[in-house]
């Protein structure tokens, strides 16, 4: 809700208490804890290096005037804008059935935690991956 709505006070247990500062350290929290506890993706990794990368150029291109980084600057903004419109297969309603098969009870998405999610979703993951390497090898 709170991205769907761009408002902080969902993080709030009274909406009528608090404050917008108070707010923010409370999702900063909550994003610092998030990260810390499951991390960004090597994908992210690879958007946040591009886009690293695309400012580099543009500072230089500014500075030097040199025509040639504008084709550099296009080619960046081009990796940057595959990755961003990447189509994803699946979504999570499937992801939450497939692994409520695996496990052989309905998982409810309202009310799995996050952490719960993800930790499931590592072990499925591995189970894939395992069988995968199995059939492989066979």
């Amino acid at each position: 809700m709170i991205n769907e709505k761009n408002d902080l006070t969902y993080l709030r247990v009274d909406k009528a208490k608090g404050s917008d500062s108070e707010d923010i350290k409370a999702w900063e929290l909550a994003l610092d804890t998030y990260y810390k506890e499951f991390g960004l993706s090597d994908e992210y990794d690879i958007l946040l290096e591009l886009k690293l990368d695309l400012a580099v150029v543009h500072n230089d291109f500014a500075i030097s005037g040199n025509l040639f980084l504008q084709n550099k600057m296009r080619h960046l903004q081009e990796s940057i804008d595959e990755i961003i419109n990447r189509k994803v297969d699946g979504n999570l309603s499937s992801a939450i059935n497939s692994i409520s098969k695996w496990c052989g009870f309905r998982i409810n998405q309202k009310e799995v935690s996050t952490n719960e999610f993800f930790s499931l979703l590592g072990d499925f993951k591995k189970e894939v991956q395992a069988l995968k390497s199995n059939n492989h090898n066979k």
